[in-house]
């Protein structure tokens, strides 16, 4: 009797779909809304930096109103694909959002006219009121100096 019911456990836990968060599908989980404009408050040398971030149910987009080089992400894992022409040749950006828990985490794939590809990953996530930005790039495979992680306040 008790293997019977160990193994109907098991049978039933291993039927539970998963999301790539680790999260069963369809659990309830509080993610959080990054809408809203933010200004930047670290590090210093980015310091008043705006930044505009629309967020729905399946999308991302952030603008720094810079250059037109605002990004819009789907937030199911799809790819985007990104691209920014120059006359030199175009940037593409290929891109990933996913959820990991309550963080987002974007992992980008660019390649630029005449020089190395790059790989970036950036973590958005609350801490307290203000939004974290954390950075971790590779040009070739080879880590590049740290981009400052930055800090911003919403406006």
């Amino acid at each position: 009797m008790g293997r019977l019911i160990l193994t109907s456990l098991l049978t039933s836990l291993l039927a539970v779909p998963a999301v790539p968060d680790g999260h069963a599908a369809g659990a309830p989980q509080s993610l959080p809304d990054f809408s809203g404009r933010w200004v930047c408050v670290s590090p210093l040398r980015m310091s008043e930096i705006e930044m505009t971030v629309t967020q729905t149910a399946r999308t991302l987009r952030a603008d720094t109103g810079v250059a037109s080089l605002a990004m819009t992400y789907t937030l199911d894992g799809a790819e985007t694909r990104h691209v920014f022409p120059l006359s030199s040749g175009d940037i593409v950006v290929l891109a990933r959002a996913t959820w990991r828990g309550s963080t987002l985490e974007i992992d980008e794939r660019s390649t630029y006219p005449d020089e190395p590809k790059t790989h970036r990953t950036q973590t958005w996530s609350m801490k307290g009121s203000q939004l974290a930005v954390l950075y971790n790039v590779e040009t070739d495979g080879r880590p590049r100096p740290q981009i400052a992680d930055s800090l911003w306040r919403r406006k």
